[in-house]
């Protein structure tokens, strides 16, 4: 059983840098959410189905991760997820497979996708092409290279999240707690989280922050959270992005498919 750091009883209030040089230099050696991997990079290539039957495929590569499969729990994520619309945010997105499979799954919603890691990132990119989802330049804007929220502007009616658990609980509770300030009101998180990794403690701190969590979907010892902000909470209009080209402001569809570019799933993050 993996043991998470304590909480610390100091929370922050501002909610970029949440994986930054100081966890690294803590850690001793190189995450799947540190910025710069430091391994050489060995890409390979892995396959997925949808619900549904699509089968798609993905680029993977070293020090990104589940880079052998679509992990257990982005999977159960992935088929736990109802109908979404309006702007979707895949926190922590890996190589794509959430959010390209949202993409693919709610072609009208407005898609995007978000990680630490370069690698992540450059392998999400070629993904979200690769499973012809929108042309090069929107894909660099949509799959955004960003330390939590530091470089994301705007609100968002869903964010999906397979948290980095790794990172230690104190870390995970503030990304919990920065997607519950950029959800729109009525907006929901989804998150998946296992119970010997501290399903329960993270369930009470949803309910804590909105005020209620159901267990959407459970297999196998993980569980599929949605936590849903109250639909008469207003939002703050300061948050945003460091830099204008980074955030994922407006409606920036890709006219030519009618998907917007995603920031999806399961690779970047996880437990």
């Amino acid at each position: 059983m993996e043991r998470m750091a304590p909480l610390s009883r100091k929370r922050k209030t501002a909610f970029g840098g949440l994986f930054g040089r100081g966890l690294r230099m803590a850690a001793g050696h190189h995450h799947y959410f540190t910025e710069k991997p430091s391994s050489e990079c060995r890409q390979g290539t892995v396959r997925y189905s949808l619900p549904g039957g699509q089968l798609l495929t993905f680029a993977t590569g070293s020090g990104v991760f589940s880079k052998r499969g679509v992990d257990f729990g982005s999977d159960l994520l992935i088929r736990a997820l109802p109908a979404l619309r309006g702007r979707v945010l895949d926190m922590g997105c890996g190589y794509g497979a959430i959010g390209i499979a949202a993409a693919l799954m709610n072609p009208d919603a407005d898609v995007w996708m978000a990680d630490v890691n370069e690698r992540a990132v450059e392998l999400c990119r070629q993904n979200w092409l690769n499973c012809a989802l929108g042309r090069e330049g929107e894909a660099e804007r949509r799959v955004i290279l960003s330390d939590g929220f530091s470089r994301i502007s705007g609100h968002f009616d869903s964010i999906t999240l397979n948290p980095p658990i790794r990172s230690g609980k104190a870390r995970v509770y503030m990304l919990l707690a920065a997607c519950h300030e950029r959800l729109a009101p009525g907006g929901a998180l989804y998150t998946v989280i296992q119970k010997k990794q501290g399903k329960d403690s993270a369930s009470a701190e949803l309910s804590r922050l909105f005020g209620n969590c159901d267990d959407i979907a459970r297999k196998a010892g993980y569980h599929v959270l949605r936590a849903t902000r109250d639909a008469k909470m207003g939002v703050s209009s300061g948050s945003g992005g460091s830099n204008g080209n980074d955030g994922c402001s407006g409606n920036d569809r890709d006219s030519g498919n009618g998907v917007s570019g995603g920031n999806g799933g399961g690779g970047g993050s996880g437990g």
